[in-house]
């Protein structure tokens, strides 16, 4: 459901913005987790966690394949996704083991140390990612919101038009509702 207008933001306010507000609402997210104790919570919780990750979906990918061309990069782009990939999932390996024994002596903490690293990781968006490689659409606020939305209103138009796409997001949309909890249990 975010994908669309977030991607959009990401092109039309710019990268870094995209990938400002991803950490933001991550920070809110996990906080949010850490204060919580009844499900409605978790469910705001979620909510903005998957703004975070909508908002992140793409527009870091981006940001770095730009920043490499602009510095010259002649080398195979994805090697260095495919070496951020092996890297991540090292990372979310040891977050999870690390979590886990944290989350033995208390099921809230992890989730604020979360919202500590994931606060060193807007401020590092902030200071230390730099985006003026690329000219930005001069856009005021509505139509910048206008462009949002003829984006999501073309791209839904092309996903019905395209019956094996709209089938393939129904299907993961179902399997998402029917493993998520299970995920989340």
């Amino acid at each position: 459901i975010f994908e669309i207008p977030t991607g959009a933001y990401a092109d039309y306010f710019g990268r870094k913005k995209s990938i400002i507000l991803s950490s933001f609402f991550l920070v809110m997210c996990l906080f949010i987790y850490f204060l919580s104790s009844n499900i409605l919570m978790f469910i705001l919780a979620e909510i903005i966690g998957a703004l975070a990750f909508t908002f992140a979906s793409g527009a870091l990918d981006a940001w770095m394949v730009d920043s490499l061309e602009s510095k010259g990069y002649i080398g195979r782009v994805d090697f260095v996704f495919s070496h951020a990939a092996i890297i991540g999932k090292v990372a979310a390996l040891l977050g999870g083991l690390i979590g886990a024994y944290i989350g033995s002596i208390n099921l809230a903490l992890p989730f604020g140390i979360g919202a500590v690293v994931a606060f060193a990781g807007l401020l590092v968006s902030l200071f230390f990612i730099k985006e003026d490689f690329t000219a930005r659409k001069s856009l005021n606020l509505l139509e910048g919101f206008s462009h949002i939305g003829s984006i999501a209103k073309d791209s839904i138009a092309y996903g019905a038009r395209h019956k094996v796409l709209l089938w393939l997001i129904l299907s993961s949309m179902l399997a998402q509702l029917a493993f998520q909890p299970l995920n989340m249990y």
